[in-house]
């Protein structure tokens, strides 16, 4: 049996969105601890990336 026309994108998508949901939540987790851990960039010792 072949899925309705539509259906595999709607999956695709979905996933998609998920995928980008979760890295912009790890990444947002990431910035904030970075933020609580160091100063502020611009009191970064010299050198520091």
């Amino acid at each position: 049996m072949r899925p309705p026309d539509g259906y595999i994108d709607e999956v695709e998508h979905r996933k998609g969105l998920t995928i980008m949901l979760s890295i912009m939540v790890t990444g947002a987790g990431l910035w904030a601890s970075n933020r609580t851990a160091y100063r502020p960039a611009w009191r970064k010792p010299p050198g520091w990336p």
